[in-house]
Protein backbone atom coordinates (compact mmCIF):
# COMPACT_ATOMS: atom_id res chain seq x y z
CA UNK A 1 0.00 0.00 0.00
CA UNK A 2 1.29 3.64 -1.13
CA UNK A 3 1.52 6.20 1.97
CA UNK A 4 1.77 3.41 4.60
CA UNK A 5 4.64 2.68 6.71
CA UNK A 6 4.79 -0.65 8.41
CA UNK A 7 5.13 -0.44 12.35
CA UNK A 8 7.26 -3.00 13.88
CA UNK A 9 7.23 -3.33 17.84
CA UNK A 10 9.04 -5.57 20.13
CA UNK A 11 8.32 -6.56 24.09
CA UNK A 12 11.00 -7.14 26.88
CA UNK A 13 9.70 -8.04 30.38
CA UNK A 14 11.54 -8.13 33.65
CA UNK A 15 10.08 -10.25 36.26
CA UNK A 16 10.69 -10.00 40.09
CA UNK A 17 9.05 -12.75 42.95
CA UNK A 18 8.18 -11.77 46.10
CA UNK A 19 9.75 -12.53 48.78
CA UNK A 20 12.10 -14.42 46.75
CA UNK A 21 14.03 -11.72 45.16
CA UNK A 22 13.02 -9.23 47.49
CA UNK A 23 11.34 -8.66 50.76
CA UNK A 24 10.68 -4.79 50.18
CA UNK A 25 9.20 -2.46 47.66
CA UNK A 26 12.27 -0.68 46.61
CA UNK A 27 14.23 -4.11 46.21
CA UNK A 28 11.69 -5.51 43.86
CA UNK A 29 11.31 -2.72 42.05
CA UNK A 30 15.43 -2.32 41.31
CA UNK A 31 15.30 -6.02 40.60
CA UNK A 32 12.79 -5.59 38.00
CA UNK A 33 14.62 -2.94 36.42
CA UNK A 34 18.01 -5.18 36.14
CA UNK A 35 15.88 -8.40 34.60
CA UNK A 36 14.11 -5.88 32.29
CA UNK A 37 17.90 -4.22 31.29
CA UNK A 38 19.05 -8.24 31.08
CA UNK A 39 16.28 -9.27 29.40
CA UNK A 40 16.45 -6.32 26.64
CA UNK A 41 19.96 -6.80 26.13
CA UNK A 42 19.08 -10.62 25.05
CA UNK A 43 17.17 -9.57 22.08
CA UNK A 44 14.00 -8.50 21.10
CA UNK A 45 10.91 -10.12 22.51
CA UNK A 46 12.27 -11.30 25.31
CA UNK A 47 12.15 -11.74 29.28
CA UNK A 48 14.20 -12.22 32.25
CA UNK A 49 13.94 -12.86 35.87
CA UNK A 50 15.26 -11.30 38.54
CA UNK A 51 16.19 -14.72 40.04
CA UNK A 52 17.96 -16.26 36.96
CA UNK A 53 19.84 -12.39 36.93
CA UNK A 54 21.80 -12.70 39.99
Amino acid sequence: MQGFKALHSYRVVGISIYPRDGADVDTLIRKVDEAMYAAKNSGKNAYHSASSHC
